[in-house]
């Protein structure tokens, strides 16, 4: 590639550090290897390649390999705001909350790793990784940087400064015989601008850094839940033999403009906007895009399901109320991070799609487990972004590699609806109430269930909602009382 192929060494002397094929992530797997994920992730590790956004290492290869500076005390560990050493590997349901400063992550090795909390032992743990990147231009750090931004072409965003969040799955393990075992692609980016529906577009577009042209692709919608982010490699099926092949994707390189503007820079080998930034997103919780909830895995490589969709893969989608909030960006290039439980209030329109989707009894601020603030709207909504390799419907012209979404109120789970709010089910979307949770409808809020969706009340559960709105529930059919 007429330069020293830094990238390619890196990646194959790192595997001595790390282990087999099944180590790729962070931008270095490829569709053949057997992953955690559906779709081949991009983002930054040691073992990044062409596919990686920042070609820094992450906090992730850093403990697993045990490389902490000299004199820290815990194996993961950030500041306080006053200057001292605190442990910063969290569990915040457990209390694990407060204000943390992370310095810069490259120099330091300062980093938050958040337990998901309410994730059954037969499937894998999860964690979400937190790192204060202050990038090149701040620290000098020739991998602290945008896969191509030194090449200075101008359609190139170069990185900025801000916090730099990835999911773990699995992979913890220290002693014992399996600790090279696992799967590829035990990162996962999360991205600070949101998880969509991306679809590809039948426009062309400067296919930038590397001249040419590309398909741009366009946001059908949000899909925090279970929609692509931009550092992943989006799957269709292209063939169109109604399955699915991790390797029939695309790059989101070009994202399709607004009337008038010019081009994004290319998305996949890193934005900006993917970061939490004081210019920016600066918070995400359990109603913002991206969500800070479990997510969904599938063991897959190729062409197959390696695990069927079954434990130990992550099928279900847990709600948990944490906060992450970058709180200021010190004139040192530290950065105050606010991590917190509770919130549980949606002040903003949402949609959450995924095959199964939990709310446990979360207590916020108002004692309830969910509020849909006035006038805002939760649609429970089937995905149109894959998260199974078979087709599993096709419906009005357009193919589904998702089931349905059920939701599902856990026992002593509390709902309440705000006045001019709405809860609206589409698709054959079910909500459950179980025995011993409580769904609460204000005056002039809206129940809407479209087409084959379902509300099942079960034996024990409380509906409170206006007269009106329970009779006219009853008379459609979409009101279920079940045993």
């Amino acid at each position: 590639m007429n330069a020293l192929p830094f990238e390619i060494l890196k990646h194959e002397y790192n595997h001595m550090l790390l282990g087999g094929n099944n180590f790729h992530s962070g931008g270095g797997n490829a569709a053949q290897f057997e992953s955690h994920t559906l779709c081949v992730q991009g983002g930054w590790s040691l073992m990044g390649g062409a596919s990686s956004s920042l070609l820094s290492c992450c906090a992730w290869d850093r403990d697993r390999l045990g490389w902490r500076p000299e004199g820290a005390k815990h194996r993961i560990e950030a500041r306080d705001q006053q200057g001292l050493q605190v442990n910063s590997d969290l569990d915040p349901i457990a209390g694990d909350t407060g204000v943390f400063v992370l310095r810069d992550f490259v120099s330091t090795g300062d980093a938050l790793r958040i337990r998901m909390p309410f994730v059954p032992q037969d499937e894998h743990p999860q964690w979400l990784w937190v790192e204060n990147h202050r990038t090149y231009s701040n620290n000098g750090s020739l991998t602290d940087r945008f896969h191509w931004e030194d090449s200075n072409n101008p359609c190139l965003d170069k990185a900025q400064p801000g916090l730099f969040l990835q999911m773990q799955f699995a992979h913890d393990n220290r002693t014992g015989s399996n600790i090279f075992g696992g799967l590829a692609d035990y990162l996962r980016p999360l991205t600070a601008n949101g998880h969509f529906d991306l679809m590809v577009s039948d426009t062309l577009r400067d296919a930038c850094p590397f001249g040419g042209t590309t398909v741009a692709f366009r946001r059908i919608g949000p899909n925090p839940l279970a929609g692509n982010s931009e550092l992943e490699l989006m799957v269709f099926d292209r063939n169109g033999d109604k399955a699915l092949d991790r390797g029939e994707h695309y790059v989101p390189s070009v994202l399709l403009p607004k009337q008038g503007e010019r081009p994004d820079s290319p998305r996949f080998f890193g934005s900006p906007d993917h970061a939490l930034r004081m210019n920016g997103t600066r918070a995400i919780g359990m109603g913002t895009n991206p969500s800070t909830a479990s997510m969904l895995t599938l063991s897959s490589a190729s062409k197959r399901e390696t695990k069927l969709a079954t434990p130990p893969d992550n099928r279900t989608v847990r709600l948990n109320g944490i906060r992450i909030e970058l709180l200021e960006e010190r004139s040192d290039g530290a950065a105050l991070v606010r991590v917190s439980t509770g919130h549980t209030r949606l002040t903003e329109h949402a949609v959450w799609c995924a095959d199964s989707i939990v709310l446990p009894p979360l207590r916020g601020r108002e004692g309830r487990s969910l509020i849909l603030s006035v006038g805002k709207r939760l649609l429970i909504d089937r995905s149109i972004t894959p998260t199974r390799m078979a087709l599993m419907a096709e419906v009005g012209g357009r193919r589904y590699f998702a089931p349905p979404t059920r939701l599902t109120v856990m026992h002593g789970a509390k709902v309440t609806l705000e006045r001019k709010s709405e809860l609206r089910l589409s698709h054959g979307s079910v909500v459950h109430l179980l025995a011993g949770s409580e769904l609460r409808a204000e005056r002039k809020s809206k129940i809407t269930i479209e087409g084959r969706s379902l509300l099942m009340v079960h034996a024990g559960a409380r509906l409170d909602v206006p007269a009106k709105t329970l009779k006219k529930l009853k008379r459609s059919g979409k009101l279920i009382e079940a045993d």
